[in-house]
């Protein structure tokens, strides 16, 4: 007999079926699994820029006025002086509170006079040198200028109005300077003058020398003026004389002109000027002795050597000189100007008492024809 079993197996298929399907693990196929993408991070939106102000415009500054235009440096004259003048001279007209300017050009040394002439002495000088060097400013209210120039260069003068305008005459003078040779005693220049012209001289001499100035021409017409750098005059040409002879009072410079008062000429200037004489030689007596002895030698005639002692109110004194046929003449002078002398062939003076205590100068001098001389000479002071 054949059994039915079919609807038991059935059942239990059934009740395996998920068992199995508990116990055996299923074998799935992944599925890729599409990426979720990530959320974008915002990015941070920044802050919008405060806007910077805008930089301020400088303030237009106030426009400055043009500069003024420079007035115009005016315009130099060039003076030039005639062959062997010593001066020259221009004339010009200038108008109200202007100016004129003239150059000239002088060496170191030379002395330079510079003088402005016109109708109310109201046109003034300025003097300059190129190098900047201000000789005079018309603000000093004068007209007129001398001095020694510093140095080798252009000179440079302005005549400045300080009124109306006016016509004025302007003269520069630059005097020659007289040069003595070294050891000579005279000096002589040549010229050639115009009519009633003149020519400039300068030299230095000393206080106490002795100078004598001659001036020749052919028609003896041409004199002298002569005066010192003080202004002292010693001598104006109008005396009439070519000569001039004296002591010059100070040490200073001493201005020559040859002043024309004829025709066109030449003319010779010869100045001589003594020598200065040396400091006498002091005596001096040994202690407690009362007179002294000394020896010398007078080389030429005319010649002389000086001594000086002091010696008290009262006193005696005796200056005793020996020397070949007695050639050697005695004087002496005191400072109060007290004078004594004996001739060449007295041998000895005697002054029986002095008038005051000072200095006495004791001169000898040999005889105009007399040659070389050797002397000894004894001075001898005995009490009052």
């Amino acid at each position: 007999m054949k059994k039915k079993s079919t609807p038991l197996l059935l059942l239990l298929s059934l009740i395996a079926a998920p068992i199995l399907a508990c116990s055996v693990p299923q074998m799935v196929t992944p599925i890729p699994a599409t990426a979720t993408p990530p959320h974008p991070t915002p990015t941070p939106e920044l802050p919008a820029a405060t806007p910077e102000p805008p930089t301020p415009e400088p303030p237009t500054s106030t426009p400055k006025p043009p500069a003024p235009t420079a007035e115009p440096e005016p315009a130099s004259t060039r003076i030039q002086f005639e062959p062997g003048a010593t001066s020259a001279a221009v004339s010009g007209s200038i108008e109200q509170n202007g100016v004129e300017r003239y150059v000239l050009r002088a060496s170191a040394g030379q002395m330079m006079d510079v003088s402005i002439t016109s109708l109310n002495s109201d046109v003034l000088i300025d003097v300059w040198g190129a190098d900047g060097t201000v000789l005079k400013r018309h603000a000093d209210g004068r007209a007129y200028w001398r001095g020694e120039l510093p140095s080798t260069q252009d000179y440079f003068i302005e005549a400045v109005s300080v009124g109306d305008e006016t016509d004025y005459t302007l003269t520069v003078v630059i005097r020659a300077r007289i040069q003595f040779e070294p050891g000579a005693t005279s000096a002589t220049v040549t010229g050639h003058i115009g009519q009633n012209d003149i020519h400039h001289y300068v030299l230095r001499a000393s206080a106490g020398q002795t100078m004598e100035v001659i001036i020749t021409s052919p028609n003896n017409d041409v004199l002298l003026t002569v005066w010192g750098a003080d202004g002292v005059p010693l001598k104006r040409y109008v005396d009439g004389s070519p000569v001039w002879r004296g002591e010059l009072p100070s040490t200073q410079d001493y201005f020559i002109d040859a002043v024309s008062v004829g025709e066109e000429t030449d003319y010779e200037l010869t100045v001589m000027i003594s020598a200065l004489e040396s400091e006498p030689t002091r005596i001096q007596f040994e202690p407690g002795a009362t007179s002294a002895t000394i020896e010398g030698r007078l080389e030429q005639p005319g010649d002389s050597d000086r001594y000086v002692l002091r010696a008290m109110r009262g006193q005696r004194m005796v200056v005793q000189v020996t020397s070949a046929e007695w050639a050697v003449g005695i004087e002496v002078e005191g400072e109060d100007g007290s004078f004594w002398s004996v001739p060449f062939v007295e041998s000895a003076l005697t002054i029986e008492e002095l008038p005051a205590t000072q200095d006495y100068v004791i001169t000898l001098t040999t005889a105009a024809t007399a040659g070389a001389t050797n002397y000894t000479m004894s001075v001898s002071i005995s009490p009052p």
